[in-house]
């Protein structure tokens, strides 16, 4: 476990700290896939398995059915690119659910990483800056990074007895979305400050009730005077923000017509099944930029519905389960991060998200008595071979 979250640490350090695409970068890579596909094969090939687990290993095995049916395809380079994401993200559930289904991952663990991950972010996201300022000879650059600090706020749910830390890490990230100027980001930020203000007013000792929601008025106040002088002293975010109002969107309304009537018009094969991995390629010179009508043009219909499934069975868990504050909060952090992001941007096809999907393996697997609330019965592997 500690050596898989060293792999991870290491393969996400490329740019800064050593040449992006090196052989380092690929032999670490091939380490962290070797290692989640072992835990994957073993869960689920197991004698049974939870039904959200085995709809989720079946959307990771119609990519790998993809990526095998369109390596030779003409775009070779970008179907490459998206299985391996997609490899990054999903498979990364697995290793942490059977850890902590195993009693081996603890909070602790899981903080102690985080630490070491945000901050080699922090250092990737300056560069990454300053390397795209260069490239494109640009002042003002929107900086994809950003996304990465509000896919590891969710992390500061695991703090459990302090509370000032959590709030200080709130406040940083802070400058580093809102300077990033991506705007699906600042959006998942804002939401994710709201749900986390909500969880400690529920979670405030009536004896100091009072004190508490002082200090959660402070930090509100903070969080907001800090994004109103980034915004007012910020005319890059600013031009962003009125490009998105007036419906200019980098482009996404052309993709998201394209790409819609391309699925709408398509034959009956395709309408169902997609054009295979990465065709968005093939029809509008780019990737799609949400999550869904990229799965509607590389799988059709049935693409579509089993990332749909595994949305509503994580709604429905979050519904139905009586865990904890903390940890059905922390899961609707990670479902809303993931939802929103497969809107605006790329969720499971991003390999930053992999931090979401650990998370996921940990809280699934710590608590695996939610699997059987939320669904009542346990599928056999051999009964879907069958």
């Amino acid at each position: 476990m500690h050596l898989l979250f060293m792999f991870y640490i290491l393969y996400f350090s490329q740019g800064f700290f050593y040449t992006s695409g090196s052989m380092v970068s690929q032999s670490l890579l091939v380490l962290i896939l070797l290692f989640c596909f072992f835990y994957f094969v073993k869960i689920y090939l197991g004698s049974q398995s939870y039904l959200f687990i085995q709809i989720l290993s079946i959307f990771y095995l119609l990519h790998a059915v993809g990526f095998l049916l369109t390596i030779d395809s003409e775009n070779r380079f970008y179907v490459v690119d998206l299985f391996k994401v997609t490899s990054i993200s999903l498979l990364s559930f697995f290793p942490f659910y059977y850890f902590a289904k195993n009693g081996q991952l603890s909070p602790k663990n899981l903080l102690v990483f985080f630490g070491a991950f945000a901050s080699v972010s922090i250092v990737n996201y300056y560069w990454g800056a300053a390397n795209t300022r260069d490239m494109l000879g640009l002042e003002h650059v929107t900086i994809n990074k950003g996304y990465t600090f509000a896919i590891l706020a969710p992390f500061i749910l695991l703090f459990k007895k302090n509370r000032f830390l959590p709030v200080v890490i709130l406040v940083v990230f802070t400058y580093f979305v809102l300077n990033s100027a991506k705007r699906g980001a600042i959006l998942i930020w804002i939401l994710t400050c709201i749900i986390y203000g909500f969880y400690i007013y529920k979670t405030i000792n009536k004896k100091s009730r009072i004190a508490a929601i002082v200090g959660m008025l402070v930090f509100v106040a903070a969080i907001s005077f800090m994004a109103y002088l980034q915004f007012s002293n910020y005319d890059y975010l600013q031009i962003r923000f009125a490009e998105m109002v007036e419906g200019n969107a980098s482009n996404r309304s052309f993709y998201y017509h394209t790409l819609f009537d391309n699925w709408q018009y398509s034959k009956t094969t395709n309408f169902y099944f997609g054009h295979g991995l990465a065709a968005t390629w093939k029809i509008v010179g780019n990737y799609a930029h949400n999550d869904w009508l990229e799965l509607v043009t590389n799988f059709g219909v049935l693409g579509v519905f089993l990332y749909g499934v595994i949305f509503m069975l994580l709604a429905r868990i979050i519904y139905k389960n009586s865990w904890p504050l903390d940890k059905k909060v922390l899961l609707v952090l990670i479902v809303m991060n993931l939802f929103l992001r497969s809107v605006f941007s790329m969720g499971y096809i991003n390999s930053d998200n992999f931090l979401l999907f650990i998370l996921l393996g940990y809280l699934l697997g710590s608590c695996e008595n939610c699997l059987s609330t939320f669904v009542d019965v346990k599928v056999s592997a051999n009964m879907l071979v069958q």
